[in-house]
């Protein structure tokens, strides 16, 4: 069955992207709704830059926001992924970047909250599981834990790598540094009975140096590389709507353009503060002058999220027709794929006339 959807949505904050049709198909059961997807490269409207490309769940409604306010100049601008399905049973948060200092480093202890004479953020310490707490009271949850899942060699490794290379990026020398990397895998029940399951990443890089004449102090800067879940209305959906959020954010990510935008943006900021001038907006800026630039370097966080998805157990790799790659669980028995449309399930409920993809590894 054929379905002629726009591939390329431009978007403003906070405005509807799309909302995939039912086309069809008889929704509603496993043996169906979570087997097919549409892949969208998402732009921002107020930069012109295509900030994420995603796959999104037929029958999903899906959001894009991106505060270019963001009082950070290493992440000045934080882009945000929000899913909804048809009834408003399940969610599916994905954020981008962001970054701070530790509160208590420096010789100083700044307290937490924002300087807006610096742009800059200050926090105290927290690891991934503590980051997944703050986060959860940000948002109103009284949730508690009731699993956890713990952190492969193989993905503590990718963790370092990111750690170190976020080091190396705050121009830290690495004989007199150190850096660290924590992950968390989590599963809350809230008070209400819905469940959220938690994934993110937080990699940290600490320096000392001799403030004055005797006294040595350690800067502290922290990276919190992604913070995405999954909100269930109902613990006996959880394992159905599981599979949905594990596919959508293996296969969704922030592009390196978004990533080099705000990197270019907060490179301003930073320069305006220095001659204590006022930050421009960023809709006064146009960004071809920042993906057309000839310093550019493009980010690790894009690095980070391909190396990611290598480490990722119990995995099959796929070539997409143009190339890219798609990460599938083995579950599923075959993949299909139709332009931009993505089948990922049983055989025998395979569509017809639609390309079967052959796995790479």
């Amino acid at each position: 069955m054929k379905r002629n959807i726009k591939r390329i949505v431009s978007l403003v904050v906070a405005c509807i992207l799309l909302t995939l049709p039912l086309c069809g198909y008889a929704y509603g059961t496993m043996t169906d709704q979570d087997y097919y997807y549409t892949r969208y490269a998402l732009v921002d409207n107020t930069s012109g830059v295509t900030c994420a490309n995603v796959i999104v769940p037929y029958g999903w409604t899906a959001y894009l926001s991106v505060d270019w306010t963001f009082p950070s100049i290493s992440t000045p601008g934080v882009c945000r992924i929000d899913m909804y399905n048809q009834d408003g049973t399940a969610e599916i948060h994905i954020r981008s970047a962001e970054c701070f200092m530790q509160a208590d480093s420096g010789g100083f202890d700044y307290g937490e909250g924002v300087d807006p004479g610096t742009y800059q953020i200050y926090r105290y310490y927290a690891n991934a599981a503590g980051t997944q707490e703050r986060l959860l009271s940000d948002n109103g949850y009284n949730a508690t834990l009731i699993s956890e899942e713990r952190t492969t060699q193989a993905e503590q490794q990718i963790l370092n790598e990111a750690a170190y290379l976020y080091l190396q990026s705050c121009g830290m020398d690495p004989s007199s540094s150190i850096c660290e990397g924590t992950m968390a895998k989590r599963t809350y029940q809230n008070s209400d009975g819905s469940i959220l399951e938690f994934q993110n990443v937080v990699i940290g890089a600490q320096t000392s140096f001799i403030a004055g004449s005797w006294s040595q102090t350690n800067l502290i800067m922290w990276k919190e590389l992604g913070n995405n879940y999954l909100k269930v209305s109902n613990a006996s959906e959880y394992d159905e709507y599981k599979k949905i959020f594990d596919n959508v954010v293996n296969n969704s990510y922030f592009t390196s353009d978004f990533y080099w935008v705000s990197a270019y943006y907060g490179m301003q900021i930073n320069q305006w503060v220095q001659e204590g001038l006022q930050a421009q907006a960023m809709s006064n800026i146009l960004a071809d002058n920042y993906l057309d630039s000839p310093n550019r370097q493009d980010t690790a966080e894009v690095d980070f999220t391909e190396k990611w998805s290598d480490v990722i157990t119990e995995r099959n790799d796929y070539t997409l027709e143009d190339g890219s790659r798609i990460k599938v669980d083995t579950k599923y028995d075959t993949v299909y794929q139709n332009g931009d449309e993505i089948y990922m399930g049983p055989d025998a409920y395979a569509p017809d006339n639609w390309t079967k993809l052959d796995r790479t590894y």
